[in-house]
């Protein structure tokens, strides 16, 4: 359990730490906003998944991978037919939405890495 937790405290702060490498320098605003729209969007999406996965034994790297790819593709979609880019506006809208998606890759893997991965304990060997 608190594995879990930990996980959902950690995953979402993976996009904006992110999001600062990618513009080189530390901008609080853009970080703020950044992980708030993450928190945002774990309680709303990625808990419903995790109790699902929960539920059906799914504790593999690449089910949370897809999931958090699926999720952010649905909002992406979404997004496009919300507000659709002009036809100048289109490279920079697929730009911007795989960032997203490697965004949501590296959430999700973070979050199985902390909270699902199993732990191997090395058995200890005794010298003869």
């Amino acid at each position: 359990m608190k594995r879990t937790i930990l996980g959902f405290l950690l995953a979402p702060i993976a996009s904006p730490v992110i999001t600062t490498l990618q513009f080189g320098r530390f901008h609080p605003g853009l970080m703020a906003a950044t992980l708030s729209v993450a928190y945002l969007v774990l309680a709303v999406c990625g808990l419903p998944v995790f109790y699902a996965f929960y539920r059906l034994g799914w504790r593999s790297w690449w089910q949370f991978l897809g999931a958090g790819v699926f999720a952010c593709c649905l909002f992406l979609i979404y997004s496009y037919f919300e507000t659709p880019p002009s036809e100048f506006d289109v490279a920079h809208t697929i730009q911007w939405s795989m960032r997203f998606i490697v965004h949501a890759a590296i959430a999700a893997l973070v979050f199985w890495f902390v909270a699902i991965r199993p732990r191997r304990v090395t058995p200890h060997i005794e010298a003869a």
